[in-house]
């Protein structure tokens, strides 16, 4: 069950190739902001 949820997920994101990009980068430039405020904060 869990390896046919994971062919799933994998089918979906090769077939929403854009929309997992948006994604990622989303996620990627978020975690960045949140560690550079933190930074400042600890810089400042």
């Amino acid at each position: 069950m869990f390896n046919e949820s994971i062919k799933m997920a994998l089918d979906g994101m090769i077939s929403n190739k854009l929309r997992t990009f948006l994604t990622l980068l989303g996620i990627f430039l978020g975690g960045g902001a949140g560690i550079g405020m933190v930074c400042l904060g600890f810089g400042v």
